[in-house]
């Protein structure tokens, strides 16, 4: 996990309010979106793009029909072998980032629940998904192959507050985050 490097410029992102405009950009980028109602997907059934991404046609069908409120991005191999590690609670956040200062480098979203935080990576082997909740320093999980994170310019459903860029920089890449599914796993161990 000692070296991590860029995975595109520090201007990927999508700046804007529009959720439509959003989900274009990080399509392009090579993410795989789906449309939220909330923070749950506004479709029937999205399983089949844990596999394949939808076409740009769809994300316009899908915006024709009132479906893109909110934007959804898929984690693991559909997106490049994105994880996203996602801490509920300051403490949380503030461990991780001193345990493993160069992954919070990367690219890092504030949630619209007004405690959380998002942190983008790429890595090399995908790890599984691991969740560590209601720890003595919050909530703790990494997403992987399968899951989702509501993604900027989204509005959390309970705060009505955005999803915003918190750090601008590019998405890191790494080799792997075994070190880092240990720590997650090390507060499962002590429950």
């Amino acid at each position: 996990m000692s070296s991590t490097t860029p995975e595109a410029t520090a201007t990927w992102w999508p700046d804007t309010t529009n959720p439509f405009d959003a989900a274009l950009a990080y399509h392009n980028a090579g993410l795989c979106v789906i449309p939220l109602s909330g923070k749950r997907p506004a479709l029937g059934s999205w399983k089949h793009y844990q596999k394949q991404p939808p076409p740009e046609a769809a994300i316009r069908r899908w915006q024709q029909e009132g479906l893109l409120r909110n934007v959804g991005i898929v984690c693991g191999a559909v997106s490049g072998n994105l994880v996203v590690l996602d801490f509920d609670g300051p403490a949380a956040y503030a461990a991780f980032a001193a345990l493993f200062p160069p992954l919070a480098q990367s690219f890092t979203v504030a949630t619209g629940s007004g405690k959380g935080k998002h942190v983008y990576l790429y890595v090399d082997s995908l790890p599984p998904t691991t969740r560590a909740l209601d720890t003595p320093i919050g909530n703790v999980e990494l997403r992987a192959e399968g899951t989702y994170v509501a993604a900027p310019p989204s509005v959390h459903p309970v705060t009505n507050k955005r999803y915003v860029v918190e750090k601008p920089a590019a998405i890191l890449r790494v080799p792997d985050l075994s070190e880092l599914v240990t720590w997650i796993e090390s507060f499962k161990a002590a429950e």
